[in-house]
């Protein structure tokens, strides 16, 4: 996907990256090139992962409807060359070995309500079927603070 110059200048010019923008980002073409490889070789895995899950809340009585979703590729890759001087700043990195940790929207699902005040009953299901996991959620959303939970 990246391994040639006119890939990753095609890449750049789709997702207006600079060189200034892209050298601040401190990656290297093969370390985004592995990353990508890596969540091609789990899209698959990841796929089954939130499928499962949303099928899960298919049957809750305040769902109207719900898609779902794996980060396409090249998405990923242009959040990893945005976000990383943030973490450069912060004294950290993102990398092939900690993307998994710190991308947070690898996979997600989007539920529809018709009416604002199921959102209970969709809260309510969510905290009685997977509490374990919507409190890691949670911890990790609120400890960046980049989502807000009723």
């Amino acid at each position: 996907m990246l391994t040639t110059e006119s890939e990753q200048t095609a890449f750049c010019k789709e997702f207006n990256i600079s060189a200034d923008k892209f050298r601040n980002a401190r990656m290297t073409w093969t370390e985004l090139e592995q990353i990508a490889n890596d969540l091609d070789h789990k899209r698959d895995e990841h796929q089954n992962t939130v499928k499962r899950y949303a099928e899960g809340l298919q049957g809750c009585l305040g769902v109207h409807s719900l898609s779902y979703r794996v980060k396409d590729t090249k998405h990923l890759i242009e959040k990893i060359i945005r976000k990383n001087p943030g973490y450069l700043k912060a004294g950290k990195s993102l990398s092939f070995k900690n993307y998994e940790q710190e991308i947070t929207d690898l996979m997600g699902i989007r539920i529809l309500l018709l009416f604002k005040e199921d959102w209970l009953q969709v809260h309510d299901h969510l905290m009685r079927v997977w509490e374990h996991i919507v409190r890691t959620a949670i911890c990790i959303c609120t400890r960046r603070r980049r989502y807000s939970f009723i």
